[in-house]
């Protein structure tokens, strides 16, 4: 009897584990309509590499710790680990305009070359071409280590804010 019930109590224990990593509550689309109130809810970051269609054109928050900086004015968020400590290179984030520079900026404002921060960001998600990000960040990405795509998902922030 305690076999058996030592088993179901390690079944339960994965399942729900399975059951936040890969389906949870926060693996759901960001916005929607409730009652006629549009509810935004905090979207997880390899939810959009894994499945960037679903979320193309949405607004949505996002948490997560800065991986690396790409330009003055974009970062990459770090996908977590993943089964056998699988990565993939994150998804990138893109701003209208550059970061300040540590020591010039305020306690919730992201700072440039801060990795490892972690960060709230609100934006559009958008998939863009290689082309495309070069000429968002004005930079040759021939001469950067982002990775060789044809195409990403990328977040336009409208919002980068540091979250403890």
């Amino acid at each position: 009897m305690k076999i058996v019930l030592f088993a179901i109590a390690i079944l339960f224990i994965i399942g729900a584990v399975f059951w936040l990593f890969f389906g949870g509550p926060l693996s759901v689309i960001p916005k929607q309509e409730v009652n006629g109130k549009v509810v935004e809810r905090v979207v997880v970051v390899e939810n959009i590499i894994e499945d960037p269609v679903v979320f193309d054109g949405l607004t949505v928050e996002v948490r997560n710790q800065v991986s690396d900086w790409v330009s003055k004015k974009s970062f990459r968020l770090g996908k977590p680990a993943g089964f056998l400590g699988s990565t993939s290179d994150g998804l990138l984030v893109i701003r209208d305009k550059d970061f300040k520079l540590p020591g010039n900026s305020s306690e919730k404002e992201l700072a440039l070359g801060e990795e490892g921060s972690r960060v709230l960001v609100k934006g559009k998600v958008r998939i863009l071409t290689r082309e495309q990000v070069a000429e968002m960040l004005g930079v040759d990405l021939e001469k950067t280590d982002i990775g060789r795509f044809k195409e990403t998902p990328v977040i336009i922030a409208e919002k980068v804010e540091r979250i403890k």
